[in-house]
């Protein structure tokens, strides 16, 4: 019988448009890759504490979080630290989850953007010298909230949680760079592929897609995204002694494989990949939970209210001051806008809570870790029946389903 497994909160970003992070000038790339905050040395001594490594491939992870500080895996080369994953997004070698207003510098963007974004600037800048502050012009505080670009720090956050022997590195493949509108931002299927090889290339021993996209059969984004089945099974069975965690997706749908499909988790016959749903804290399975039969390992997870770390520096400072051409009304709203900017920047260690398949899905990859930690020895295969072995059954009168709930 086929494993059943519960899963997390799957990350769809809404429909609008991206800034393109491709073409952030040069002089305001620290802004968007904040500096490293550890020494070389400490990164050194993380790394060598890292007994199995965990691919985020999301929305870039925040490398600076309290939280986060013993598991970021730190590319080290000398006395400098020259990395931390990839940026798809941006092609550069630091994942970080924080976005840039670029749409006033490619002709790409129409001219109402182009005008939004110059808007958003100059007002950035007349708000941080009247008060003096140190407050980014090219950061685009408002895209960063509203897209959940503080997606792949909780993920890493849960995934890590409490456990210096597990390493992260982060590989943003969302939002994309590209402007695009009128439709769901999943990872762009030709980006993941790349992301996947990069995770491996780096000697990953675990790879999290928290993401994916949910499509029928006979609607237009069906046959878009099956075409790259092939390419992902064989990245996969390529690699068998990686072992590949993915979100089942929140669409409260029934997965077979071939009229519905939730891409990447839902590929057949791939021994090393685990599917994740999710539940709640009874092991009951959550009203949004896909249930994908199609796949040979589908376990399930806590999904619900999940607390854990967001990025130290995305702020939620209210916007209509930056997004306003009156001085009066900016004069109104900027004052009020100095306490939230205090009170954001004191506060570096930063939680939320989150609900979903996404959530749940790190909650296995950090299961898949304890338990190569334990014993390296171990082939993927004999992890993967190790942990549906620990894991707790549930009967239901259509199915038999695995869960973990702590």
């Amino acid at each position: 019988m086929k494993n059943l497994v519960l899963l997390s909160y799957l990350l769809v970003l809404t429909g609008c448009l991206v800034d393109d992070q491709r073409i952030i000038p040069s002089e305001f790339r620290g802004e968007i890759d904040p500096q490293v905050k550890i020494s070389v040395d400490q990164a050194l001594s993380n790394n060598n504490h890292h007994k199995v490594i965990i691919g985020i491939l999301d929305s870039g992870v925040d490398y600076n979080h309290p939280q986060l500080q013993n598991n970021v895996h730190f590319e080290v080369s000398g006395n400098q630290i020259t990395g931390f994953g990839y940026d798809f997004t941006a092609n550069d070698n630091f994942a970080s989850p924080y976005l840039a207003h670029t749409a006033h510098l490619t002709s790409k963007s129409s001219d109402s953007d182009q005008k939004d974004a110059a808007l958003n600037i100059e007002n950035k800048k007349e708000f941080a010298n009247r008060y003096n502050i140190n407050f980014s012009f090219m950061r685009d505080y408002y895209k960063e909230i509203d897209t959940t670009a503080s997606h792949g720090t909780h993920v890493a956050n849960i995934a890590s949680r409490s456990n210096k022997n597990i390493g992260i590195k982060g590989y943003r493949v969302l939002p994309f760079s590209e402007n695009w509108s009128n439709a769901p931002a999943q990872a762009d299927f030709d980006i993941l592929i790349k992301a996947i090889q990069k995770a491996i290339d780096d000697g990953v021993n675990i790879i999290n897609m928290s993401l994916g996209v949910t499509t029928e059969k006979g609607k237009r984004a069906y046959r878009k995204y099956v075409k790259f089945i092939p390419n992902l099974k064989n990245i996969m069975n390529s690699n068998p002694e990686v072992i590949f965690v993915i979100a089942s997706g929140n669409d409260g749908q029934w997965v077979d494989g071939d009229t519905r499909h939730s891409l990447p988790c839902s590929l057949p016959n791939i021994s090393n990949l685990i599917c994740v749903g999710s539940i709640n804290n009874t092991g009951s399975l959550s009203s949004y939970t896909n249930i994908t039969f199609n796949v040979k390992n589908l376990i399930y997870a806590p999904g619900k209210d999940i607390i854990a770390a967001i990025p130290s520096l995305q702020c939620d400072y209210g916007y209509s001051a930056f997004k306003d051409e009156d001085p009066v009304k900016r004069d109104k709203t900027f004052s009020g806008l100095i306490k939230k900017f205090n009170n954001c920047a004191k506060n570096p260690d930063k939680t939320k809570k989150m609900s979903g398949t996404s959530m749940s899905t790190p909650f296995i990859s950090r299961k898949v870790a304890e338990i190569w930690i334990k014993d390296k020895s171990l082939r993927a295969q004999e992890v993967i029946e190790k942990l549906f072995n620990n894991a707790q059954s549930k009967k239901l009168p259509q199915y038999i389903y695995k869960y973990y709930t702590k």
